[in-house]
């Protein structure tokens, strides 16, 4: 396995909440390591592509109704769930695999 990566990605995200569109600006950070597999030679000597990613996530502030916030640990906690964490990393891994090539 390679040594890890950090790559750090600033996101814009708007989150429906109560009625309400939240635009907040998040922070994402990702530890990547890849390992490519090895498919030709005898059986014993190939192996799969290796991979991981560790991600975190930190809202930095939001927009709501024109207003900057700056969310406090209640909202922090009913926003967190409803980022697209699926969509980030995927993008945060796209930009280590270009790096990496």
């Amino acid at each position: 396995m390679t040594r890890p990566t950090t790559v750090v990605r600033d996101f814009q995200v708007e989150i429906d909440l109560d009625d309400s569109v939240y635009v907040c600006n998040v922070k994402g950070t990702s530890e990547c390591t890849y390992a490519p597999g090895r498919t030709s030679g005898p059986p014993e000597d190939c192996c799969p592509d290796e991979s991981e990613q560790e991600t975190t996530f930190e809202i930095l502030d939001c927009e709501r109704d024109g207003e900057r916030l700056f969310p406090g640990p209640e909202l922090r906690a009913q926003l967190t769930p409803l980022l697209p964490v699926e969509w980030m990393e995927a993008r945060l891994w796209d930009q280590y695999m270009r790096e990496e090539l």
